[in-house]
């Protein structure tokens, strides 16, 4: 089964428009409004590249696996900062002469709290990879859903702005508050 990018976007925002109805309290404040100033986090997704392929030029983009870890300190009920690693494991081609190769990301992010629970992030980093590393410029929105005292579950988009391309990420995060 193949789902184009479009789609995967347009499931995303559905998903979390109809959560933001609903939404009541953030994964960071526990219901006396204390604020949780450390979140250690993992997550997974999977990484679209539009202009990469595997075999052919002629493919219309790739999705590689990701893994990260991060950790993000809140600074009050409305900012936070955060620091992540992530680790596409996989190897695709771009434009014809950029090979990419278990793609090492690191990335400083700032992030904004709009609504309860949903959040919007951007900040930069640096894409390390045996071939060449590239500067990243990324974007992205979360949106947290407490399991647990002080655990939460996140769906996230990622936009990764680099010099000779772009990506797309969807991940699904599992956090933890302190």
């Amino acid at each position: 089964m193949s789902i184009s990018l479009k789609s995967a976007v347009i499931i995303f925002l559905v998903i979390s428009l109809d959560c933001l109805l609903y939404s009541q309290e953030n994964g960071f404040v526990d219901e006396h409004h204390k604020i949780h100033h450390h979140r250690i986090h993992v997550q997974y997704g999977l990484v679209f590249i539009p202009d990469g392929y595997n075999n052919h030029p002629d493919d219309k983009g790739v999705f590689i696996a990701s893994y990260a870890v991060g950790y993000s300190y809140r600074i009050n009920h409305k900012w936070s900062i955060a620091i992540e690693a992530n680790v596409e494991g996989g190897n695709y081609l771009i434009k014809g002469d950029i090979h990419r190769e278990n793609v090492f990301i690191i990335a400083a992010v700032a992030g904004y709290e709009l609504m309860p629970r949903w959040g919007l992030f951007i900040g930069g980093g640096i894409e390390i990879e045996k071939h060449e590393n590239y500067a990243v410029m990324r974007f992205g929105t979360e949106y947290v859903f407490p399991i647990g005292k002080e655990w939460a579950i996140a769906p996230l988009l990622t936009f990764d702005h680099k010099v000779d391309y772009t990506s797309w990420e969807f991940a699904v995060m599992l956090s933890k508050s302190f």
